[in-house]
Formats: structure tokens, C-alpha cells, sequence
């Protein structure tokens, strides 16, 4: 992941790609969105999402 956080939520299903969704970061939700792709091994930031959130469901 580019950056720190706890608690981000993960949906995960096999050949496709992971999305770690908000979590905490120094004592506040955070609004960041990154990507995983495995067919790459690599991390990308995504589209924020427009309000800061801890343990969302997608």
C-alpha cells in the first residue's frame, strides 16, 4: 500500500483486483481508496471517496 492505515476494509475474490476502502490513519478516518492488482504485484491509489469512513462495508 502507498500509505499507513488500520482497519480498512478489503473484498476479496480470486483473478480480480483488491480495493483497501478508508481505515484509520494517525487517530482519523481517512477518505483514500487504493487498488491491488496481483496480476502486476502492484498498488494504486483510486478515486477517494467523498466522505472520511472506518470499517465500511462494500
Amino acid at each position: 500500500m502507498q500509505g499507513p492505515r488500520t482497519r480498512p476494509r478489503k473484498p476479496v475474490r480470486r483473478g480480480e483486483v483488491l480495493f483497501a476502502v478508508g481505515g484509520w490513519c494517525s487517530g482519523d478516518a481517512i477518505a483514500s481508496v487504493e487498488r491491488y492488482d496481483p496480476q502486476t504485484n502492484e498498488w494504486r491509489m483510486a478515486a477517494p471517496m467523498s466522505k472520511r469512513r472506518c470499517g465500511v462495508g462494500v
